[in-house]
């Protein structure tokens, strides 16, 4: 992702870009900087209920949560899951909560 933004910052750098293009790449500059930020929210907010480690990815449409555990019950899932969908108005079946050691 920080590549994607230093492309965006090259791209909008460039004084050969059009009006239409600049206003595209800010949109998808600033879309990629919410969802970095979204992110790491939520990954503190899962460490900060018992879990050693948490890694949070999102596409467009799903959000992938990782989450270092030897177990991972199902309360802690619906706790994962109720978090995510709260932060991110995502629906449960684009969540998948993934446990590794």
């Amino acid at each position: 992702r920080e590549q994607t933004l230093l492309y965006y910052d090259e791209l909008l750098a460039s004084d050969n870009l059009s009006a239409q293009a600049r206003e595209e790449a800010e949109a998808a500059r600033l879309q990629l900087m919410e969802d970095m930020e979204t992110e790491t929210a939520l990954e503190g907010i899962i460490k900060g209920l018992g879990f050693e480690d948490a890694i949070v990815t999102s596409t467009t449409e799903n959000i992938n949560v990782i989450v270092k555990c030897t177990e991972l019950t199902g309360t802690q899932a619906s706790q994962i899951l109720q978090l995510v969908m709260t932060e991110t108005e995502t629906q449960a079946t684009n969540v998948r909560i993934i446990p590794t050691e």
